[in-house]
């Protein structure tokens, strides 16, 4: 309760790459964080108190830390596929299906 949003993320990445230490071990992990602010919590150069002891527990991992900025725009990304696909007058589904048709009568 005494920790700011941000610690609580922050300590929950910490937590959960303990917890699954078994199953990522010498494994490189892209932790994927809600936003910049928890990166820089991680990664502060002098850190002091339970904010270094988060960052020492993250040293003994093969960790690389990104903000997920570029989810949002993912909804966007697809509506314009879509958008571009109905332009084109092309039709995945279709395309596949004759694919698979052709693949299986070689």
């Amino acid at each position: 309760m005494k920790y700011k949003i941000i610690e609580k993320k922050a300590l929950a990445l910490v937590k959960a790459l303990k917890d699954f230490l078994v199953c990522i071990l010498h494994s490189h992990i892209l932790a994927y964080v809600p936003n910049a602010d928890v990166k820089y919590v991680l990664v502060q150069t002098d850190p002091e108190g339970r904010r270094g002891k988060w960052i020492a527990a993250l040293l003994g991992y093969d960790v690389e830390i990104r903000p997920t900025k570029l989810v949002k725009g993912q909804g966007l990304v697809k509506l314009m596929a879509e958008s571009n696909l109905d332009v084109l007058d092309i039709n995945l589904i279709a395309n596949m299906s004759d694919e698979n048709e052709e693949s299986s009568s070689l």
